[in-house]
């Protein structure tokens, strides 16, 4: 499949773990640092990365963060060995890029441009180029990490606009999967429990309402999947069960790898 994923650091990091499972040369043997290490989670953390993949139509308009893959895969034919791979049996499965978008209102934003564009330049839409996207934003919009310089909308108002441009782009030629936050924690010098309570309590509501929007966009017929990782990670989540990362946000390899089996099993059974 060719997929986009889009949104913030969270996504960032489960893009470059699933990449980093679909194209080990071994998979009989992972090694954490093979899935977990800086160069694999950490590409477009701190510098502006570019796609330099010419047949990516996202890449005229020069996203600041928008890292481009080829997924190679093993050919399935009867002469290949699958037990001792070669470059003659590798071939070009599909695309498999990253989009940072981290605010609900970017979400609007990319959609509605990138439309535009189409229409503007008679061209090929810039969604054609894949046929599964996976979206996931929301830490960035508490505490007013995503300043409205533009506009007097609440966070509630801009999400309630992105689930509107994103219902609007899926096709039964283009998949969208919705993926739920997980939650925050942070220690004592960065606020502690005070803190950490009040986000997660807006997460709650926003996964709350991506849940609900999935379930009535479904119903109408949009082609859209929930991919309920603020449920799966929950338990795991606070206090001395939390799975923790490098920032209050993020999370261990453990999470990330729950998360790529939940949307293997969704994709599949949907």
């Amino acid at each position: 499949r060719n997929v986009l994923f889009v949104g913030g650091s969270l996504i960032r990091r489960f893009h470059g773990t699933l990449f980093a499972i679909l194209n080990a040369e071994d998979k009989r043997d992972y090694k954490t640092w093979s899935l977990n290490g800086a160069k694999v989670i950490d590409i477009g953390r701190n510098n502006e990365v570019q796609c330099h993949l010419h047949d990516r139509l996202l890449s005229r308009n020069r996203y600041k963060t928008y890292h481009c893959e080829d997924l190679q895969s093993i050919s399935s034919s009867a002469s290949a060995s699958a037990s001792a791979p070669n470059d003659q049996q590798k071939q070009k499965k599909g695309r498999f890029d990253y989009l940072r978008i981290n605010c609900f209102q970017g979400l609007s934003w990319f959609f509605n441009d990138e439309f535009e564009n189409a229409k503007n330049l008679s061209s090929t839409n810039e969604f054609d180029d894949y046929d599964l996207m996976i979206l996931g934003n929301a830490p960035w919009e508490l505490d007013d990490a995503c300043p409205s310089s533009t506009d007097n909308y609440t966070m509630w108002e801009k999400l309630d606009q992105a689930f509107e441009t994103v219902r609007n782009v899926t096709s039964p030629k283009l998949q969208i999967a919705y993926r739920t936050s997980g939650f925050v924690q942070f220690t004592p010098s960065q606020g502690g429990e005070n803190r950490t309570n009040i986000d997660n309590q807006k997460i709650y509501e926003i996964n709350r309402r991506i849940r609900e929007f999935v379930k009535e966009a479904k119903a109408d017929g949009a082609n859209m999947t929930l991919v309920d990782f603020g449920k799966i990670v929950e338990s795991r989540s606070f206090g001395e069960q939390r799975i923790p990362g490098d920032t209050p946000q993020h999370y261990g390899l453990e999470p990330r790898l729950a998360l790529i089996h939940h949307l293997m099993h969704v994709l599949t059974m949907e």
